[in-house]
């Protein structure tokens, strides 16, 4: 189903995310063990060209964030945190602001971690 996300044809890609929603609020078990793997294709899908699937990507994630481990969840978003790609930047950032304020603590200890291990000055950035 990932894959059929890929697809060249924006009308076939809106069926595949109108599935993975589907499964998101029907069949949590289903998704359960692949949760990391969807949830990384639907930050990427939010990048499509095409409004519509763009704005159902954006719905499926915020589904997936409501119902699944936020720990497993910002395992995928964390490192995607030091990416170059602007848009997945924003996706993440608002993603972080979707999960619990334990996970967000734990979110900018990471960061925290990440300057001080490279020696970045926060004041600088």
């Amino acid at each position: 189903m990932l894959e059929v996300l890929d697809d060249s044809d924006s009308s076939t890609r809106e069926l595949a995310l109108s599935l993975i929603a589907q499964m998101l609020n029907n069949q949590k078990d289903a998704i359960e063990d692949s949760m990391e793997i969807v949830l990384e294709k639907l930050l990427h899908v939010t990048k499509d060209v095409v409004a519509k699937i763009s704005n159902e990507a954006n719905q499926c994630l915020n589904v997936l964030l409501a119902k699944y481990d936020p720990f497993r969840c910002l395992a995928v978003i964390v490192p995607l945190l030091v990416s170059d790609d602007e848009k997945i930047l924003v996706v993440c950032i608002n993603c972080l602001t979707k999960v619990s304020p334990i996970c967000i603590w734990y979110c900018y200890l990471i960061i925290s971690l990440y300057f001080e291990w490279h020696n970045i000055n926060v004041m600088e950035v």
